[in-house]
């Protein structure tokens, strides 16, 4: 009967014969050695001093994926049910004539177009500005703090913008310009739906893209758009013989760049406190 003696060093193989019983000792340290190979790769001989292991925590920005699609589903509302409609608004964007028939043919401001532009409008402005401010001012990934800061970027502007119509409306009284007032408000309206329908794709880009570009084309687009707006804005106020050029002064200087320097302020504030 043939028995297995195991150990940690060696392994013993008895067997019987006739007339001898030999023990064959096969040393298992040395066939690993044999079959032992020297290894191609070394271990880098680089210490480190100190080990502090960091949470790894990923931002979940899902509340952008909702936003962006609530865009898309305005815009795509808005395609079908009031293509021309759009049309002319686009229309009227590049000539004054046709932002004129876009006044004859009725109060743009009290058609059901008019919301879903608008909010579209206020919606993807309010993305631009968020995003400037994440990427200029490095602010760190945290799901909260950052769609509190967009939420009150849509605050902002969505103020900015009545207390704009408020201050066109009061000055409409004093100086008794509310044909030139009316105008002014439907240039703006114009302007600020167009804006909102151009830079949502760049915004898109900006989102799910590692490109900087797109933050600055998105920024030039917006500042072209507001020069071009305040020139349209010139030439509806010297059009009028009656239309005061200290008015139309003033006009530009509270209701046009004063915002500007106030949203600009804010961020400032708001980053400095945030870092």
């Amino acid at each position: 009967m043939t028995q297995n003696n195991l150990t940690n060093e060696n392994i013993t193989l008895p067997f019987k014969s006739d007339t001898i019983n030999q023990n064959i000792i096969i040393s298992t340290d040395s066939s690993k050695k044999d079959n032992q190979q020297k290894s191609l790769f070394f271990s880098h001989q680089l210490k480190t001093d100190n080990i502090n292991p960091e949470n790894l925590y990923r931002a979940n920005n899902d509340w952008i994926l909702g936003t962006l699609i609530l865009c898309l589903v305005l815009y795509a509302f808005i395609q079908v049910f009031y293509r021309k409609r759009l049309g002319m608004i686009f229309k009227a964007f590049f000539a004054k004539h046709f932002a004129n028939q876009l006044a004859r043919e009725g109060n743009i401001f009290k058609e059901r177009i008019s919301i879903p532009l608008f909010f579209l409008y206020i919606i993807v402005f309010s993305m631009m500005i968020y995003q400037a401010i994440i990427y200029f001012f490095n602010l760190p990934e945290n799901i909260n703090i950052n769609f509190i800061l967009f939420a009150e970027i849509c605050g902002v502007v969505l103020i900015c913008w009545f207390l704009k119509v408020a201050m066109i409306k009061i000055s409409e009284k004093i100086f008794k310009t509310g044909k030139q007032s009316y105008e002014i408000l439907l240039n703006i309206f114009i302007f600020n739906i167009i804006s909102g329908i151009v830079l949502l794709p760049v915004i898109i880009l900006i989102l799910y893209s590692n490109y900087s570009v797109f933050i600055y084309t998105a920024l030039i687009l917006s500042g072209l758009i507001f020069l071009y707006r305040i020139f349209r804005e010139i030439k509806i106020g010297i059009s009028y013989k009656y239309f005061s050029p200290l008015h139309l002064l003033l006009y530009i200087c509270t209701l046009e760049i004063l915002p500007l320097i106030v949203i600009t302020k804010l961020a400032l504030k708001y980053c400095l406190i945030t870092v």
